[in-house]
């Protein structure tokens, strides 16, 4: 029996510009299958993808979750992982994830995480996070999460929800067995911090907080 196919999928929206590189990092990495969900890009990113030769699906209307779930189903790989198009693989990353997938009592997880570029405050993020996915079983997005197909489909894909449809997922696959964080790892843009981080971090961890509180997923 041969190593785990692998297949990644990239939601985007608008993202021509930065949409390259982790195309570039999937093919590094020896990815078997890559799909990009577009949900009506208005740049050039579905050229660019179909340069590299990427199947290319239209959902719509644009919703994160609606586009992971609806590559998934067209996906043929034993393993799926779920890439935002701003996260790069580091360089060894998808090997290590076949070795992982070699314990079939793990089901799913994501990547260690590092922004790029990165204040000490945002490198102690990525530390906390780290130790919040491993003993917790909590991933968000931006760690690449990844699933066995099978348990994908048992947990019924991600919730087509407006926000926090990457932490209820991972929590779901938390109870079908372990899960693993994958090193090497990722690192992901820090763009979303330009406007403040600590407000920023402290608006994300009250969000996390009080969705977790008020919703009833184990």
């Amino acid at each position: 029996m041969g190593p785990p196919i692998i297949s990644v999928v990239i939601p985007i929206l608008n993202e021509a510009a930065i949409l390259p590189a982790v195309l570039r990092s999937c093919h590094r990495e020896g990815a078997d299958q890559v799909l990009i969900a577009n949900a009506g890009s208005k740049d050039e990113a579905e050229e660019v993808a179909a340069g590299f030769g990427h199947q290319v699906l239209h959902v719509a209307p644009p919703q994160r979750a609606r586009q992971m779930n609806a590559a998934a189903r067209v996906a043929t790989g034993d393993l799926l992982v779920f890439l935002h198009a701003d996260t790069i693989f580091e360089a060894g990353a998808l090997d290590e994830l076949r070795r992982a997938a070699l314990d079939h009592r793990i089901v799913g997880g994501g990547f260690q995480r590092r922004f790029r570029p990165a204040s000490p405050l945002l490198r102690m993020s990525c530390q906390i996070g780290n130790l919040r996915a491993r003993y917790l079983g909590w991933y968000f997005g931006d760690q690449a999460i990844w699933a066995r197909r099978d348990a994908f489909q048992r947990v019924n894909g991600f919730p087509e929800v407006p926000i926090f449809e990457d932490l209820d997922f991972s929590r779901k696959l938390r109870c079908l067995g372990r899960t693993h964080l994958v090193f090497p790892g990722c690192h992901t843009s820090s763009r979303r911090f330009h406007h403040g981080t600590l407000s920023r971090l402290t608006k994300d961890i009250l969000l996390t907080v009080r969705h977790v509180s008020l919703d009833s997923t184990p």
